[in-house]
């Protein structure tokens, strides 16, 4: 239930920017007995969800509608795990921060799936799907090093399924990913050799 920021009971949230942050965030105060590590939160707004500081983790999230994007993890050593993005308009999950981690998440029907940016070092995305995307599945600007990119699924996004900007980065990984779709990830050696057969 919406309560008001700044004065939340147990059990409710508020959207806003109630630590002088500069950027509005989710704020959520689990009711009594809530284990916060397993609980399920949505997010119906028109502004996106940040990860902000370092070392923060969500899990079990669903955001919809995120303006720019859906996500943008800016903070160091941070986790996005067994969540949910769609229509996050430019890029449903944004990785900005190093050391950022995105598991077992799905972005879908923005104009990119999941991008790591030129200061996205060492961001490890593993068992992602990323499907009817206006533009890329995944895409990896060629400044972020030592990318990992692991039993992901790229499918029916309209533009390549995978796709890196320009040169391939110093330390990229890509294994066991598969892309489906009228566009084939542009570096077809990355398909998944279990699922292609090879």
């Amino acid at each position: 239930m919406k309560g008001t920021l700044g004065a939340l009971p147990a059990g409710e949230w508020a959207w806003g920017d109630n630590d002088n942050l500069g950027f509005n965030a989710l704020y959520y105060k689990p009711a009594t007995g809530e284990n916060i590590a397993t609980a399920h939160v949505e997010v119906n707004q028109n502004d996106p969800v940040w990860l902000y500081g370092g070392y923060q983790t969500i899990r079990n999230f669903k955001v919809f509608f995120g303006d720019e994007f859906s996500i943008k993890v800016i903070g160091a050593n941070c986790s996005i795990e067994d969540s949910q993005f769609r229509f996050g308009g430019v890029n449903g999950v944004q990785i900005y921060g190093p050391n950022a981690r995105a598991q077992n998440s799905i972005s879908y029907e923005s104009q990119r799936g999941f991008t790591v940016t030129d200061s996205g070092d060492n961001a490890i995305l593993y068992n992602n799907v990323a499907f009817n995307n206006d533009n890329e599945g995944f895409l990896v600007n060629a400044g972020a090093q030592s990318v990992t990119i692991k039993n992901c699924i790229g499918s029916e996004n309209a533009g390549d399924q995978f796709s890196l900007t320009q040169t391939i980065p110093p330390g990229f990984v890509a294994e066991y990913n598969d892309w489906y779709g009228a566009n084939n990830a542009i570096f077809n050696n990355y398909i998944s050799s279990l699922l292609s057969g090879r």
